[in-house]
């Protein structure tokens, strides 16, 4: 079954099941198509990896939902990309 992602704004296929737990999962089940789902898939690890981040930490758990909202565009004022950048290898710490 074909939808319009958020965040490519296309006509693609629907994620086949949630893929977080709660609202969230949910809220991204319906509103995000599989292609966007996988491509974030893959930012999250440069993230991850990039910021050293321990997601048993809550503020790290935080940040990495934030850019998950962001980049699926699950929020107001959101840019569809991510908006730390996973290039740079800053000495900025959460």
């Amino acid at each position: 079954m074909t939808f319009s992602c958020a965040r490519c704004e296309n006509e693609g296929p629907r994620l086949e099941a949630k893929p977080l737990g709660g609202t969230l999962g949910e809220e991204v089940l319906e509103r995000v198509c599989q292609n966007c789902w996988n491509e974030w898939d893959e930012v999250q690890l440069k993230i991850i990896n990039e910021y050293r981040l321990n997601l048993a930490v809550p503020q790290h758990y935080d940040m990495l939902v934030d850019e998950l909202k962001n980049y699926l565009c699950l929020k107001e004022g959101a840019t569809g990309s991510a908006s730390v950048s996973v290039d740079d290898k800053s000495e900025q710490t959460y």
